[in-house]
């Protein structure tokens, strides 16, 4: 059958994006980790410098984690759009085949 979506694609994207939110979460985590070192490195010594290197942590890592919220929902969505599709296939050939009806031109035959 031939739709204007490309379901396999749709559904790798969508495997893509949830790829790169775990990447971005781990990031996230990599950072909070670093920055509590470097919080730890610079301690009360310079109360200055300790302040900017929190904020600047704490700035960053929220900014990476809602970053990796967006990709991991928008990775949900495009999968879902990719399966729903599928599923869409599915109904109209078995639809077409109790119907005994011909696939719709473009359809080689293959299982769907």
């Amino acid at each position: 059958m031939s739709y204007a979506i490309d379901t396999e694609g749709a559904g790798a994207a969508g495997d893509t994006l949830a790829l790169t939110a775990t990447a971005l979460k781990d990031c996230a985590e990599a950072l909070a980790f670093a920055g509590g070192l470097l919080r730890r490195g610079v301690g009360d010594d310079d109360p200055f410098l300790l302040g900017a290197v929190t904020e600047f942590t704490t700035t960053h890592t929220v900014g990476v984690e809602t970053a990796s919220g967006a990709f991991a929902a928008l990775g949900r969505k495009v999968a879902w759009v990719g399966h729903s599709g599928r599923q869409v296939e599915l109904v109209v050939a078995q639809s077409l085949g109790q119907l005994g009806r011909p696939a719709p031109a473009g359809h080689d035959g293959t299982a769907l």
